[in-house]
């Protein structure tokens, strides 16, 4: 089973030298545990502790964060990351478009075959959606699925 997430997320990235600092206190994930193959689950709460959003985080740099949030938090999502956002070195911005979002639930690693097939800018991880880890396919703007 393949889902296809392309058009029921949004995608932002946070990034700068304070990018871990400010967004580990933004979120109930500890960054230290997110990296480039492996994101993690997490909630943005208000400062009383009312869920605000259920998002998916992965590290896509030394100092930048790609953050997955559903698409109705389109509008909502940007504004209240960047809300407490004043001394920070860091910015809230628009991912690049994605060709494609897949997901595979129950891959827990990249497939040597899937990795060589994968088109020049792909993103993989793995990531808990579904109530089960599985591997995120994020494929370059332009790349077609059917490739893979």
């Amino acid at each position: 089973m393949i889902l296809d997430l392309t058009h029921s997320r949004t995608r932002l990235i946070c990034e700068g030298p304070d990018a871990e600092r400010y967004l580990g206190g933004q979120v109930s994930q500890d960054l230290a545990l997110v990296t480039t193959t492996h994101a993690m689950p997490a909630c943005v709460c208000t400062a009383k502790g009312k869920l605000e959003a259920e998002i998916v985080i992965a590290r896509v740099g030394e100092n930048a964060f790609l953050i997955d949030a559903p698409a109705d938090l389109a509008e909502t999502i940007a504004p209240r990351l960047d809300k407490y956002l004043i001394a920070d070195d860091c910015q809230i911005l628009d991912a690049p478009a994605v060709g494609a979002h897949l997901h595979i639930p129950g891959m827990v690693q990249t497939p040597p075959p899937l990795a060589e097939a994968a088109p020049a800018g792909t993103r993989m991880h793995t990531a808990w959606r579904l109530g089960r880890v599985g591997l995120d396919i994020l494929l370059p703007e332009g790349a077609d699925p059917a490739s893979l």
